[in-house]
């Protein structure tokens, strides 16, 4: 969202090219115009707060997958980091010294949207950085996991049985929705 940010400012400054994202984050944030939207975003008191900012992730990826050019380079650009740091990870702990494939979790709503661009950016980039990689998507919120983790780490034995139960109680994806 911060590059879409960037390239609307560009865009309003003819420093970049036009973007539909201009009308599109317009009309999100309810802001008459790109000047109103800056100062929204930079102002010290009363602006936009993180959650506010980051809400937006799903009208550039929208609009990227209507082919706008700058979100789709936006998209692309994501796709491309996020497979690069799954790369680096996987070398930072020595699973690619170990030689079998890597499991690679997609998780957060972004990636796991029907549809998302960035996911199939992300997929398109994968194989280049980390060679062998086998994307998972994640069919439960990341919230799940952390119940587990606790659980487990209070010396809980986590069984089928309560993965289950834990599953059934987990929020909807609208609940965790970006």
């Amino acid at each position: 969202v911060d590059e879409a940010f960037r390239a609307v400012f560009l865009a309003e400054l003819d420093a970049a090219p036009a973007t539909g994202l201009t009308a599109a984050l317009l009309e999100f944030f309810g802001q008459p115009s790109v000047a109103e939207l800056n100062h929204w975003l930079t102002r010290r008191e009363g602006g936009a707060t993180s959650r506010d900012r980051t809400s937006a992730a799903r009208a550039v990826t929208s609009l990227a997958a209507e082919g706008d050019a700058v979100a789709v380079a936006i998209v692309r650009e994501q796709g491309r980091r996020l497979a690069l740091y799954a790369g680096i990870a996987a070398r930072k702990v020595g699973l690619i010294d170990e030689g079998g494939p890597v499991s690679v979790v997609l998780s957060g709503s972004v990636l796991t949207a029907p549809g998302s661009p960035v996911r199939a950016a992300l997929l398109d980039q994968l194989d280049g950085q980390l060679p062998g990689a086998v994307p998972h998507p994640a069919t439960l919120p990341p919230v799940v996991g952390a119940a587990l983790d606790a659980l487990g780490e209070a010396g809980i034995d986590v069984t089928s049985e309560i993965v289950d139960r834990i599953a059934e109680t987990a929020p909807g994806s609208d609940f965790l929705k970006t």
